[in-house]
């Protein structure tokens, strides 16, 4: 596969890569993630794109490099017609190396049938499986304003202390910038509600713009 060169991919490429993986997988992204990561991540975010010499999309990965240490590895994705030719191991090798393994924590999402590829080929040895529960939350406006000790907004800048406080309960560290960038995006609806002084809701909806969805 001669013909094939992968290099660093544009915002447009970033839109054709989306488009893809939704039509082929059913994989959701959206548009505005190619921002919000080149915004929020001060370490770097690097998306790379595989095409034929004529443009046809191939396939594709990036790496998003966290200040506190983490990196993600996410849109790692080839068109399955491009399968068994080696494509995928150029596409990781393009973001991940032993250096970056020596100073980030690095993860990523895997379906189980192929956590054994990404331990054996390259030493992701440490599993954590993940569920998804989808929970229907009705009325939140009505029933906070019928209480005085609950406080809601919309407005994503006057609840960035309180969500970031929130979000260092659980990972132990602060994430400001990123959520900062994360919570603002342009794409989609933020709400909170605030018991007292206690943030038990924190909702971020996105609104996934790939030309295939509905």
């Amino acid at each position: 596969m001669d013909d094939i060169k992968i290099e660093c991919g544009t915002k447009e490429d970033f839109r054709i890569a989306v488009d893809n993986m939704y039509e082929s997988m059913h994989w959701f992204n959206s548009y505005e993630d190619f921002n919000v990561y080149t915004n929020a991540c001060p370490d770097g975010y690097k998306f790379m794109f595989g095409k034929k010499s004529k443009g046809e999309f191939v396939g594709s990965s990036s790496i998003a490099l966290h200040q506190d240490g983490i990196a993600f590895i996410d849109q790692f994705f080839v068109m399955p017609e491009y399968h068994k030719l080696g494509i995928g191991r150029q596409l990781f090798e393009a973001i991940f190396d032993e250096n970056l393994r020596k100073d980030y924590n690095v993860g990523l999402h895997s379906e189980v049938a192929i956590s054994d590829y990404y331990n054996k080929k390259h030493g992701f040895n440490h599993f954590n499986d993940v569920f998804i529960d989808v929970i229907r939350i009705t009325n939140i406006l009505e029933r906070s304003s019928r209480n005085k000790n609950f406080r809601t907004t919309t407005n994503a800048i006057e609840a960035l202390d309180d969500v970031c406080k929130f979000d260092t309960r659980i990972w132990k560290k602060s994430r400001k910038v990123f959520l900062s960038e994360w919570i603002q995006r342009k794409d989609a609806r933020f709400l909170v509600s605030i018991l007292l002084t206690f943030l038990f809701h924190f909702l971020l909806m996105l609104n996934l713009t790939s030309s295939f969805n509905s």
